[in-house]
């Protein structure tokens, strides 16, 4: 258990060694760093939130609710800092993606296997 615990951090420590990482981290913090962004994102995030409770509770969604919302992500694909966040999370995310499946491969072949093997 102990090895593969080991491999499973020297994994971690690669992954936050990449490239993709470190363009996210450094995405985020440049968007803390502007305060425009920093607003447009949390007033963002607040009234997605907002709508996503009147969704879950079943309740109707105001049309100025959704004009507020369309005009949010309108302001946030303008803003230069949210747009390489938002770049770099997508890669950040595709990177992770592929690792799981690398990981899951021989998980998957070794499973289907004892399972062949089973049903002989």
């Amino acid at each position: 258990m102990q090895e593969l615990l080991d491999q499973a951090r020297a994994l971690g420590s690669a992954i936050a060694q990449h490239d993709r990482m470190t363009r996210f981290v450094e995405a985020e913090a440049a968007v803390r760093k502007d305060p425009e962004a920093s607003r447009l994102l949390d007033e963002h995030r607040k009234h997605v939130d907002k709508v996503g409770e009147l969704e879950k509770e079943g309740k109707p969604i105001e049309p100025a609710d959704k004009q507020r919302l369309k005009a949010l992500q309108d302001s946030l694909s303008g803003s230069e800092p949210i747009k390489a966040l938002i770049a770099a999370q997508a890669d950040y995310i595709e990177m992770m993606q592929e690792v799981y499946k690398a990981v899951q491969q021989p998980i998957s072949e070794r499973g289907a296997a004892h399972h062949a093997h089973e049903e002989k």
